[in-house]
């Protein structure tokens, strides 16, 4: 099974970076992750847009102390997208971004 993870470059004041590792932050627990590919998409600007930035195989889940996130997952087996493939403005994607707020996800 195949997860989405959501970067929000407003709430988090900085777009994703280009990084070797891969890495995301959590409020939810993660520990189930473990193995599994997570497909990142990231939003930027007052009227988001979106982009698919990373695709990573989680291996290492620990809790952390922050102010905001409790977890934290990573993986070093991934894509970096970096030519921004834009989900915005495909037929499909309002549908596909609808679900996934209504489903649980990490």
């Amino acid at each position: 099974m195949d997860y989405v993870a959501y970067h929000s470059a407003e709430l988090m004041g900085q777009p994703l970076s280009s990084d070797p590792s891969y890495a995301m932050l959590s409020r939810k627990p993660v520990s189930h992750l473990l193995g599994k590919r997570v497909w990142v998409i990231e939003s930027r600007g007052k009227k988001k847009t979106y982009f698919l930035r990373l695709r990573f195989t989680v291996d290492a889940a620990s809790e952390i102390e922050d102010g905001y996130f409790r977890f934290q997952y990573s993986g070093k087996d991934g894509i970096d997208f970096t030519t921004e493939i834009k989900l915005s403005d495909l037929p499909w994607f309002a549908a596909f971004l609808k679900s996934l707020r209504t489903s649980a996800l990490a």
